[in-house]
Formats: structure tokens, C-alpha cells, sequence
């Protein structure tokens, strides 16, 4: 009888121990963004996700992922065929803009201007196997002000924005 009391408890006790040490790495997990793409999907299980096993989009807060050189409050990672493909880091103003075009510039080479209109401008670098872009929103009414930066795998068929 006291054999089978222990058992019982003892499944127990391993069984909240497993539990809270998993609930526990999932609220600490931070996701690098700078060396996330090729990687598998798996890695962002337990953040929102739109779409399927052949492409499917996750929303990240702010405290859940990072950047070497962009900090924002939303990023979206994208993903095909349960790969990451690219990502987008929202952020707000547009006050940085010329600052992170130097940077990008510095590291990639040339810009390219990809469109300008009234509502803001995009630019993009590509490397053999990235392209780079950031769009930002100019200075219009009822137009929010952010600024995006995105990174995807050149050739993958898909539109990151």
C-alpha cells in the first residue's frame, strides 16, 4: 500500500517538476534574430502564428527577441516549409532613419532605391544570398510613423515586407 502511495507521488512530483521547468524556459526564451534564418521553426513554438507547414508568419514582442544592431516593438518571422526565411522588426518613429541607412550601407554596399511616394520611401541591399530593406513613413497626416527593417533569404519566392 505504501509502495504504490509512493509511486503515485513520486510520478507526481517528477511531473511538476518537468512542467514548470518547461513553463519556465518558454517565458525566458529570447529569439536571436541575427542568426535565425535557415534555422527550424521549432524554435519559435509558443509565440502567435498565422498560416500553415507551407507558410506560416510569427509575431514577437518586444521582450522576446533581439538584434545587434535594431531594437523595435514587434518583430514578424517568416517562414517556408517549416524553415525561417526573413523577418521584419517594427519600430516606432522615424527619427533613426539616416542613422541606420549609414549603417546598413556601411556593411552591405549600396542602396538601392526601391520606390518614394507620398506616404515614404524603401530602400534595399542584397548580398549572394540576403536582401536587406528598410521602409520607413514620412512626415503625413493619420499616417502612423515607423520604421521597418527586414532581412530574407534572396531567392526564396516569397514577399517579406
Amino acid at each position: 500500500m505504501h509502495r504504490r502511495t509512493f509511486i503515485r507521488n513520486s510520478a507526481l512530483l517528477s511531473t511538476g517538476i518537468l512542467i514548470s521547468s518547461s513553463l519556465i524556459y518558454c517565458s525566458g526564451k529570447k529569439i536571436s534574430l541575427d542568426d535565425c534564418i535557415g534555422k527550424n521553426k521549432n524554435i519559435l513554438d509558443g509565440f502567435p502564428v498565422e498560416g500553415d507547414s507551407y507558410f506560416s508568419y510569427y509575431t514577437l514582442p518586444q521582450s522576446k527577441f533581439s538584434h545587434s544592431n535594431f531594437s523595435g516593438e514587434q518583430a514578424f518571422v517568416f517562414c517556408k516549409n517549416n524553415k525561417i526565411v526573413g523577418y521584419t522588426i517594427k519600430m516606432n518613429g522615424t527619427d533613426d532613419v539616416e542613422n541606420y541607412m549609414s549603417k546598413l550601407s556601411q556593411k552591405y554596399g549600396v542602396q538601392k532605391k526601391v520606390f518614394e511616394n507620398d506616404f515614404g520611401e524603401e530602400f534595399s541591399w542584397e548580398t549572394d544570398s540576403r536582401k536587406f530593406s528598410l521602409t520607413y513613413a514620412k512626415n503625413y497626416p493619420n499616417v502612423p510613423k515607423n520604421t521597418y527593417f527586414s532581412e530574407a533569404v534572396l531567392k526564396n519566392g516569397l514577399m517579406v515586407f
